[in-house]
């Protein structure tokens, strides 16, 4: 296939203004000459094989992709880093750009295996008045999912990794962003949730952003920050289906009148079974159950301590060492769905020792002791 060089450098171009890189700033981490780069990018000299492969995988992208004439992921994410602009720092871009890659990966893997069975829902909305969309997207959402009204859904991202969506927690410096929506040119809807936030948080966080994905994907991006000053209507529909979908009406009706100032023990036993943080349970009381201003005002006083909020990706009985060690593969975006598919895909021979290696982020070396942590063993194929 001829390469046509001035589209090729100029998608090489993009890519490093992305991750926000100088010249030699590349140059220096690639090994690739500084002259050689700026004739490559400006489409005056040719790009090696070698070289195209060191910066697709630098770039965290297939260097397929960069090969083709089309508009593709390059091209569409554009206006994302154009409005982000200097508020995002390199390492955030880079990391969006390696949960980009985790996000094509896991789709080609789930076609190549064959599970890609996805739950369809069209979402319904009735009059004008966006905070009643949020409900009645997430009343139709629980309904279609198989939810009983008073239901709470144990693990959330689960069930919307059945409606089709990339979902993976990674961590970014700017704490103020709680997720990312990013409607990807090759993998589709793909959602990041900031594991800098504490896990009930980060629930709340990947409801919010479903409801992006849901119906605001006339957009190719939404970025949700917790600083807002002031909340847009898309985002004001978005807390109201990530509340309805994770508090139920119905539920919260059935311990409203019992709840009083001074029940802290109650308040909080309800906030750790619906894995809600208390702020988030005394605005949702007060909207769907009318309880006093006192009330909300009290139970949205009550801390929950970070420690006792356990994430199901890190249960069990680990040492403090191997612990550490898992949450730090985590804070990469490595879930255990993404991990197994992973070791999957290699156990069925669709992708090799050291491909598996590189979809999972990590050497060779390694690779073994992520898979442990996951309770998988890794057979080497002679």
């Amino acid at each position: 296939m001829p390469v046509n060089r001035e589209a090729l450098g100029k998608k090489l171009g993009h890519l490093r203004q992305h991750l926000g890189l100088s010249i030699d700033e590349l140059s220096r981490v690639t090994s690739i000459d500084e002259q050689r780069l700026y004739l490559i990018e400006a489409g005056e000299l040719e790009c090696s094989g070698d070289e195209l492969l060191i910066l697709a995988d630098h770039y965290k992208v297939n260097f397929v992709s960069l090969l083709r004439k089309e508009i593709d992921l390059v091209d569409g994410m554009d206006a994302f880093y154009r409005s982000s602009g200097s508020g995002l720092s390199k390492d955030d871009r880079a990391s969006i750009q390696e949960f980009l890659f985790l996000c094509e990966n896991e789709k080609f893997l789930l076609e190549d295996i064959g599970r890609n069975n996805i739950v369809e829902f069209s979402p319904k909305i009735h009059g004008d008045m966006y905070k009643i969309h949020g409900v009645q997207i997430a009343q139709q959402l629980r309904e279609v999912l198989g939810f009983k009204e008073n239901q709470v859904p144990a693990d959330i991202y689960y069930e919307f990794r059945r409606l089709g969506f990339h979902i993976f927690r990674r961590k970014l410096d700017d704490s103020n962003i709680s997720g990312i929506f990013i409607k990807h040119v090759t993998a589709g809807k793909c959602i990041l949730v900031n594991f800098y936030e504490d896990i009930y948080r980060q629930r709340f966080t990947v409801a919010h952003e479903v409801c992006h994905a849901l119906i605001d994907n006339k957009y190719s991006y939404n970025i949700s920050k917790d600083n807002d000053s002031k909340k847009s209507l898309i985002e004001i529909r978005a807390n109201n289906f990530a509340s309805e979908f994770l508090l139920p009406s119905a539920l919260l009706k059935e311990f409203a009148s019992s709840l009083a100032v001074g029940n802290d023990e109650q308040i909080i036993g309800i906030a750790n079974r619906l894995q809600v943080n208390p702020i988030s349970l005394a605005i949702a009381l007060s909207e769907k159950c009318g309880i006093s201003a006192e009330l909300k005002e009290y139970i949205g006083s009550l801390k929950i301590n970070r420690t006792v909020k356990n994430d199901p990706e890190l249960s069990g009985a680990y040492s403090a060492r191997y612990l550490s060690a898992k949450e730090n593969v985590l804070q990469r975006g490595l879930s255990s769905f993404y991990v197994n598919l992973c070791i999957d895909a290699y156990e069925q021979g669709i992708i090799s020792l050291n491909r598996l290696s590189y979809v999972l982020l990590c050497s060779r070396d390694e690779l073994f002791e992520i898979a442990e942590m996951f309770g998988r063993n890794i057979n080497v194929k002679l």
